[in-house]
C-alpha cells in the first residue's frame, strides 16, 4: 500500500501550495522550502531530494513531498547509533516517498530495500545521490556500498518480489493517512520478519487510533523519545521502536496435571488439619486499597488462621512426597507459566472451619444474578453463599522465578445448582514479596517474557496484596491477576487455594437422573477442551439420552 496512489489530481494552484508550505513550516522548519531540497548528515554525507507539490502524471501529490517523519528517522539513526552499527545490515523502508531515509542508510552501509506504492520520486532520489552516498559509505570501515534497491509495493502480507526477510531494520515515516493504511502497515511489517522496526509519525487521526490498537497486539511499542518505554499509547508524531511479541501458548497446552488427592484422615494425620473450636478468633477485615478501583470485589481478612497453625501446615507441606510439580511434566512452557509443586485433598470439616471464621468478615452480596444463565433463563437464576470449596490445594513457589502468570480463574461446578463466583488464598507465610498482583483485564493481552516466566506490563497493575501468615484474600474470578515469585529461595511462598461456593434459587434439574446427566455433560466439555472429541461427542450423547431437558438447556439436541 505504501503512499497508495489517488486518482489524478490537477496541478495544485499557487494558494494551494501557500497553504501547504504554510502549514509545514509550522511542524518543521527543514520542510519549508520548495523543490529542490538538501540535508546534510554526518561526516559531510549530503542528500538532495526534489519535492513534486502537484502531484503531475502517477505521482499522487504525497509519495512527492518530503515529510518529517522520514527525515527525524534519517537524522536518528545517522546520529543515535554508534559508528559501524549499520554496516551490512539489511533494512527495508515502507512508504519512501522520496527515499531520503534509505539513502542515508545506504552511506552508513547499510544495504536497503526502498519500497512505496509508487516508487518514483524515491528512485530518483537514488539515481542522483549515488555519488554522495558511496563517498559517506568508503568512510565505514568494512563497508561495501549497495544501492538502495527500489521496488513497488502496496502493503500487505506478501513482500513484492525481489526483496525478502528477515530484515535487521524496518522503516515508516509519516506513511499513515487514512484507517486501513493501519492493518496493512501492521502487515507489512509482520511480513519484513525485522528484529526491530521504526515507525515515525501517522498523519490521520483515524489512521493514528487504529495503529495503536493493531500495533499493540502484535508488537512491543516503546517510545524512543521517551526512554524506550514501552507505551501503548502515543502522540502522532511520536518516533517508535516496535519489536515482535512473542505470544505465550494456549492454556489447553499447559493444563494441570491429574492427581490422586490425599483423603481427609490421611490429610489430617499428616498435620493438614485446624483447631475446630468457636474460641479461635480471627482479627479482621485489612485495611488494604486496591490501586485503580477495579470494578469488581476484593476483601482481605487477616488472622483467618493463626501463626502455630500455619506453621504446621508449612510443615507438612515440604515434608509430604505427593507435592509435586503442577503440570506434571516439567517444559518450558509450563515452568514458564507457573513453576510450583502442589498438592490436593478433600476436606468438609477444614473448609468448613475456614469459613466459619471467614465468612462474618466478608461484605458479599447476598446472591449473584446471571442475566445469560445457560441454564434457566426465564427467569434469571439467583445465587446464594453457601460455603467454601472442599477440595483444597495447597501450593509452594520455591524459586524466585517461580510465580503463576496473569490468568482469570474459572468457575468450580459440582452440578448445575452449586458454582464459585469468588476465589480463595489462603496465605500461609510472609516469603517478602510474592504478592498478588490485580490487573485491568486488557493486561493478558499483552503478556511479556521476564526472565523464564510470563508476566504483564506494570502499566495495566492495579495493586497488590501481600503474603502474610493467616491472611485470606478473596476475589472476584472474572479478575486477571498473577502470583508474583517470592524474593529469596531460601523463604519460599505456601498458599492455599479455594474458592467460595454458591447454590442457585431455587435449585433445577435437581433429580437423581438429571444430575448424572449433568456430570456427563461436565465430563464432556473436559473431554472437548482436551481435544479428545470422540469422548466428548459420545458424553454430550449420554447426557442427552438421561435427561433430555437439561441437555437442551445446555444447547445439545
Amino acid at each position: 500500500m505504501g503512499r497508495r496512489r489517488q486518482q489524478q489530481k490537477a496541478r495544485r494552484s499557487p494558494s494551494e501550495i501557500a497553504a501547504l508550505r504554510a502549514s509545514r513550516a509550522a511542524k518543521h522548519q527543514e520542510d519549508v522550502e520548495l523543490g529542490s531540497l538538501e540535508y546534510e548528515f554526518s561526516r559531510g554525507l549530503r542528500v538532495r531530494v526534489e519535492e513534486d507539490w502537484h502531484g503531475d502524471g502517477d505521482g499522487d501529490g504525497i509519495a512527492g513531498l518530503q515529510w518529517a517523519g522520514g527525515v527525524r528517522l534519517a537524522r536518528y539513526f545517522d546520529e543515535k547509533f554508534e559508528r559501524g552499527w549499520w554496516v551490512g545490515k539489511r533494512c527495508i523502508e515502507l512508504g519512501a516517498g522520496c527515499g531520503l531515509t534509505s539513502c542515508v542508510l545506504a552511506g552508513l552501509g547499510a544495504e536497503v530495500d526502498c519500497t512505496d506504492a509508487e516508487p518514483r520520486h524515491a528512485a530518483a532520489a537514488v539515481a542522483g545521490n549515488s555519488a554522495a552516498m558511496r563517498a559517506r559509505c568508503e568512510l565505514e570501515e568494512g563497508a561495501t556500498f549497495v544501492a538502495p534497491r527500489c521496488a513497488a509495493f502496496e502493503w500487505g502480507p506478501e513482500l513484492p518480489e525481489g526483496t525478502g526477510g528477515p530484515y535487521d531494520v524496518a522503516f515508516a515515516g509519516d506513511c499513515l493517512y487514512a484507517e486501513r493504511h493501519a492493518r496493512a502497515l501492521c502487515e507489512a511489517l509482520e511480513a519484513c520478519d525485522a528484529t526491530v522496526a521504526f515507525v515515525c509519525g501517522a498523519v490521520g487521526p483515524d489512521a493514528h487510533a487504529a495503529f495503536q490498537r493493531l500495533a499493540t497486539d502484535k508488537f512491543v511499542v516503546e517510545d524512543v523519545e521517551r526512554n524506550h518505554r514501552r507505551v501503548f499509547e502515543w502522540d502522532r508524531r511520536a518516533l517508535l521502536r516496535l519489536r515482535r511479541r512473542e505470544v505465550p501458548p494456549p492454556l489447553r497446552a499447559i493444563a494441570p496435571a491429574t492427581k490422586s488427592p490425599l483423603s481427609a484422615d490421611e490429610a489430617a494425620r499428616r498435620g493438614f488439619w485446624l483447631e475446630i473450636s468457636p474460641s479461635v478468633e480471627t482479627e479482621g477485615r485489612a485495611s488494604i486499597s486496591i490501586d485503580g478501583g477495579l470494578d469488581l470485589p476484593t476483601m482481605v481478612v487477616d488472622g483467618v488462621l493463626g501463626l502455630d497453625e500455619c506453621a504446621r501446615l508449612v510443615d507438612a507441606l515440604r515434608k509430604s512426597p505427593e507435592a509435586s510439580f503442577w503440570a506434571g511434566e516439567r517444559t518450558e512452557d509450563t515452568v514458564a507459566f507457573r513453576d510450583a509443586d502442589t498438592l490436593e485433598f478433600s476436606s468438609p470439616l477444614f473448609a468448613a472451619e475456614v469459613w466459619r471464621r471467614l465468612e462474618p468478615h466478608l461484605s458479599l452480596r447476598s446472591e449473584y444474578v446471571l442475566e445469560d444463565d445457560a441454564l434457566f433463563d426465564d427467569p434469571p437464576a439467583s445465587w446464594v453463599p453457601v460455603g467454601l470449596n472442599d477440595d483444597l490445594l495447597f501450593a509452594s513457589y520455591s524459586k524466585t522465578t517461580a510465580g503463576f502468570a496473569p490468568h482469570t480463574d474459572g468457575a468450580t461446578r459440582r452440578g448445575p445448582n452449586v458454582r464459585s463466583f469468588l476465589s480463595v488464598i489462603v496465605y500461609l507465610n510472609e516469603p517478602g514479596d510474592g504478592e498478588t498482583r490485580f490487573y485491568d483485564g486488557a493486561a493478558l493481552r499483552y503478556l511479556e517474557r521476564s526472565g523464564n516466566r510470563w508476566t504483564a506490563p506494570d502499566d495495566f497493575a492495579r495493586g497488590d496484596v501481600s503474603p502474610k501468615p493467616g491472611r485470606v484474600l478473596v476475589f472476584d474470578q472474572r479478575l486477571a491477576h498473577e502470583g508474583r515469585p517470592p524474593r529469596t529461595a531460601e523463604t519460599p511462598k505456601h498458599i492455599i487455594r479455594t474458592d467460595v461456593m454458591f447454590e442457585r434459587r431455587p435449585r433445577v434439574f435437581d433429580a437423581p437422573i438429571d444430575r448424572e446427566a449433568y456430570a456427563a455433560y461436565d465430563a464432556a466439555v473436559d473431554a472437548a477442551g482436551a481435544n479428545r472429541h470422540d469422548d466428548a461427542r459420545r458424553l454430550f450423547e449420554h447426557c442427552r439420552r438421561l435427561s433430555p431437558a437439561l441437555a437442551a438447556a445446555c444447547g445439545i439436541y
